[in-house]
């Protein structure tokens, strides 16, 4: 609670009453003012503030009218601080006597010639500027207030009376309305906007797999009313451009805005013995979490989705590490298969690999996610395709080798997992290594058993996911 001695609380509103009385109050929970009044239209007894009957305002030019020719006549402070139902004081901490050293302090509008100092719904005027709007016959009501003090007259003011308009950087503190609120502000007008809290950066380059995995990351900051950015490299923030709630792209991020960066570089690679959203939550410094599968958004209708035909997307590059990759299958007879099944079956990839269906060269994330998002089926290796089919909820087969899927998914509710055992029981030895590589096989380095696999039994598996 601040006192403010040389400061009237006013609200003039003759049609909502309820919210404009809610305003008042709100704003005096965190504020004492020399006096407030409620100006308006009907009886009511409201203790400790002061009520002035007023004729009914039926416009917006009649407001303005009260505004620029009466109101100055019943205020005896130095400043009168204006409220409206949706615009009241929010943050007392954030005032600042500078605020008094001016005859004018509002929102930003949108302009960026000097006068964009303005917004009148939470505005601090002083009572001088009132008594020269009152009373001088050159200057004219229209149907906004604000912008015939702020810009219509606001050089005749300046020149005669020597009206001061507070800078933009103080009008930043005092409120926002229109822009976005670069730090915390005393007040608001109007709800385009939530109150400041500073953006969250999370930053996370690597593979797109390990990228996507940072969503329920964004999402806990962005449930607490954080605005969320993400660093990473340029190609993978298509992926979030349909996101069903706003992931800022670094590159478009002023960081002159206060702001915390939070690095997942190594998040997981650390601790590889872990499932990697839980050491991107200790990363983080979350405690507080609830462990979900990452959630892409990319919504096809029957109009948009790439084939009319029900069909499986096959992925199945080769990896740069042997223990990553597929061995032993004969793609043309899985292929035949599922075309015996009545599926198209799409190869995508960079020809790295044995052919295994139509090939669709994906040359954009955002292409990649079309792809996959009409699937029925996702087919491949652990890798960001296989990331963006679970993400987007495809059912999915996935070729683990060396990796346990249960360090790499929270939830396996649609993924079948798949890998061959290891003959020495060192099962998942992906994870023996803190890095990026992961461990070489002793067994067979350039054919890992692990990644070994029976071509009818992924077909069982595929046709168990296909029912």
């Amino acid at each position: 609670m601040i006192s403010l001695p040389t400061v009237t609380l006013v609200c003039v509103d003759t049609v909502n009453y309820g919210p404009a009385i809610n305003a008042i109050n709100k704003s005096l929970e965190l504020i004492t003012p020399a006096k407030t009044i409620f100006f308006t239209d009907i009886s009511c007894d409201l203790p400790g503030i002061e009520v002035v009957n007023i004729k009914h305002l039926y416009s917006k030019k009649d407001y303005s009218k009260f505004m620029m020719k009466e109101l100055g006549k019943h205020i005896d402070t130095e400043h009168l601080l204006v409220i409206q139902w949706d615009g009241y004081v929010l943050d007392a901490s954030a005032w600042d006597d500078e605020f008094l050293k001016f005859d004018y302090l509002g929102g930003l509008w949108l302009y960026n010639d000097g006068h964009a100092n303005g917004n009148g719904g939470f505005s601090l005027r002083s009572t001088k500027l009132h008594k020269i709007l009152a009373e001088d016959p050159f200057i004219l009501p229209g149907a906004f207030e604000d912008d015939m003090i702020c810009r219509t007259y606001r050089d005749y003011l300046e020149q005669k009376y020597d009206i001061k308009f507070a800078p933009d950087e103080l009008c930043e503190k005092f409120s926002f309305e229109l822009r976005r609120p670069r730090q915390e502000t005393f007040g608001f007008h109007s709800f385009f906007h939530q109150p400041f809290k500073e953006h969250i950066v999370i930053k996370r380059t690597g593979a797109l797999g390990d990228v996507i995995q940072t969503e329920p990351i964004l999402e806990y900051f962005h449930k607490l009313g954080h605005p969320v950015v993400l660093e990473t490299t340029p190609s993978f923030y298509n992926v979030f451009a349909m996101h069903h709630f706003p992931v800022i792209d670094y590159r478009k991020f002023d960081n002159t805005v206060r702001h915390r960066v939070i690095s997942l570089e190594m998040g997981y690679e650390v601790k590889p013995r872990q499932l990697h959203l839980i050491s991107y939550f200790e990363a983080a410094g979350i405690k507080n979490y609830k462990l979900r599968a990452p959630k892409l958004t990319y919504k096809l209708t029957k109009e948009t989705r790439l084939f009319k035909q029900k069909y499986v997307v096959i992925h199945i590059d080769k990896r740069e590490t042997a223990h990553r990759n597929q061995f032993g299958l004969d793609w043309g007879v899985i292929r035949k298969y599922l075309e015996s099944k009545g599926y198209l079956v799409i190869q995508i990839g960079k020809n790295e690999h044995d052919l295994a269906g139509v090939e669709f060269n994906c040359v954009t994330e955002l292409m990649l996610m079309w792809v996959i998002a009409g699937a029925d089926l996702f087919l491949g290796v652990d890798s960001g395709p296989s990331h963006v089919a679970v993400a987007l909820g495809i059912k999915s087969v996935i070729l683990f080798g060396s990796v346990s899927p249960w360090y790499i998914h929270p939830d396996l509710d649609k993924i079948t997992p798949i890998f061959s055992d290891c003959p020495i029981k060192k099962q998942f030895c992906w994870h023996e290594k803190v890095g990026t590589t992961g461990s070489l096989c002793v067994v067979d380095a350039e054919i890992p058993p692990c990644c070994d696999y029976d071509t009818q039994k992924l077909i069982t598996k595929i046709s168990h996911q296909l029912l």
